[in-house]
């Protein structure tokens, strides 16, 4: 979706950055400066229009719900590994029903649009401001070109962030789910046992914690950002299997 956006404001905006200098430069004419932002505001405003045609609330609702889905996936995974490792023999939790799993993943999706379209509304919305400032500062149309580009950059970067973000806290809640619905109870925090790891987290490494009673941080994935896991508490659960 932010490749479509920087493609629009490339075929819609940067055709008209030469004449938007020039209007800029006429500064006998005192309604100059609310002219140019008109055409810039009225491109953009095409721009997001064609945008949210290619990536309609129910398209932008399936692309986040098969990221929660393959992100279940894995969680599901990664939870019978852990079960095999705890209780020493095989285990497959398919024989296990997994209430409120596809309702999670639903709700994820659902609330997913709206981060996923405002992504490039604020790319819009800082190109535009940007692009209105150097054109007020007689920048040329090749440095206005070079700062939609930077833009993108940070929009990128920010995108990636936040589908870091989201996928982390679904991973934990997921993590969460499943082990309540097997009947584990607590859980022991882990990192990531790299350069990365926050210290309030690294301080939290190899701690255990019931699911009801989580430390401040909350649950591994919870806080922004964060790669840490819950290893389940798995004997106790199984004692009988």
């Amino acid at each position: 979706m932010q490749k479509a956006a920087l493609e629009l404001v490339h075929e819609e905006l940067s055709p008209l950055l030469p004449n938007l200098v020039a209007m800029a430069a006429q500064v006998h004419d005192a309604i100059a400066p609310r002219s140019y932002a008109d055409v810039v505001a009225e491109a953009l405003k095409i721009i997001a229009g064609k945008l949210f045609e290619r990536f309609p609330a129910e398209r932008l609702r399936q692309l986040a719900l098969g990221m929660a889905q393959r992100t279940s996936a894995l969680q599901r995974a990664e939870l019978g590994r852990q079960l095999v490792a705890g209780l020493g023999k095989e285990i497959s939790i398919d024989v296990f029903a997994e209430p409120g799993i596809a309702a999670r993943l639903d709700a994820f999706a659902a609330a997913n649009v709206q981060l996923v379209s405002n992504v490039p509304q604020r790319f819009f919305d800082e190109v535009g401001q940007r692009v209105v400032q150097g054109l007020r500062t007689g920048e040329r149309a090749e440095d206005l070109q070079a700062e939609i580009q930077d833009r993108y950059q940070l929009s990128q970067s920010r995108a990636r962030l936040i589908a870091r973000d989201q996928v982390g806290k679904l991973y934990g809640e997921l993590t969460k789910a499943r082990q309540e619905n097997l009947g584990i109870e607590s859980f022991t925090w882990r990192t990531s046992e790299d350069e990365r790891v926050r210290p309030e987290h690294e301080a939290l490494d190899g701690q255990k914690f019931s699911w009801d009673q989580p430390p401040s941080e909350g649950i591994p994935g919870e806080p922004i950002n964060c790669r840490c896991t819950a290893e389940p508490d798995v004997a106790s659960a199984f004692e009988a299997l």
